[in-house]
């Protein structure tokens, strides 16, 4: 791949994004939004800290739950500029991912109606899904369902503890709306971004489709998705002069890959 920067020389703004660094819940499966790294989540934050150093950066915006703290705290120092905007912290709901056994989940959703058939699929109305892949049933915190718009409403059937899907386009546009105001006139701004998998993923469907919950999940495919992005990934934003639109250059690079080729 060729230089980030180089292809989007032309561009006002170019934004690398991150999610937090692992968390309690992220290997419990279970937890709030004060769930706090790992002694893993903490180490691992220093090859976050050799692409922010490599790139170079003029800011970083982060989420405000602590779990971004904590990963920007174990960044180290940074003479720059942070922005906090909460439009970056994860779409979570209560019951949903602070209840310890996920039988209780699964009961109280009767997600056991989801049980595979020999095929290993569930055939839904116009569509078939793997309920294990897809984390439907047995449940697991990455459940498609959270982004998923035809899944959510089949899974949840108006029982639906997740944030809206007309709160999280608000959110997305107003996280848009704050990146621009960062904008330099004058030179290219860079920044690094810091967020919830849930929270990036619709960042990086609307900016790629103009949609929220119906392209960051193929069903039927097998490329990457958009959803979870991996604690060592990074994705990567741009604005080019004079268009309202941001645009999605790159989803869910391995921070390790891009460094040696770097150093190549």
């Amino acid at each position: 791949m060729s230089g980030i920067k180089q292809d989007l020389e032309d561009s006002d703004l170019i934004v690398y994004c991150f999610r937090h660094q692992e968390s309690l819940l992220n290997v419990s499966g279970y937890g709030t939004e004060n769930s706090p790294l790992t002694d893993r989540g903490r180490s691992e934050a220093g090859t976050v800290r050799a692409l922010v150093d490599n790139i170079g950066i003029d800011g970083i915006v982060t989420g405000t739950i602590p779990r971004h703290v904590q990963t920007l705290d174990e960044l180290g120092t940074l003479d720059i500029p942070v922005i906090q905007d909460d439009n970056l912290n994860a779409i979570i709901g209560g019951y949903l991912f602070e209840e310890p056994d996920k039988r209780k989940v699964e009961e109280r959703y009767r997600l056991i109606r989801f049980k595979a058939d020999e095929t290993g699929l569930y055939h839904a109305s116009g569509f078939s899904f793997d309920p294990k892949k897809e984390q439907i049933f047995p449940f697991g915190i990455y459940c498609s369902a959270i982004v998923d718009r035809r899944l959510r409403e089949l899974v949840f059937e108006g029982d639906d503890p997740l944030t809206s899907f007309e709160e999280i386009e608000q959110r997305v546009k107003d996280f848009q709306n704050n990146l621009r105001e960062q904008v330099n006139p004058d030179r290219q701004t860079t920044l690094a971004c810091i967020g919830s998998c849930s929270s990036l993923s619709f960042i990086y469907e609307f900016v790629k489709y103009g949609t929220i919950g119906e392209n960051i999940v193929d069903l039927e495919s097998e490329q990457p998705r958009l959803y979870p992005q991996e604690h060592q990934e990074f994705s990567v934003l741009h604005l080019n002069p004079n268009e309202e639109r941001i645009k999605l250059y790159l989803a869910r690079e391995p921070i390790k890959d891009y460094l040696v080729r770097q150093d190549d």
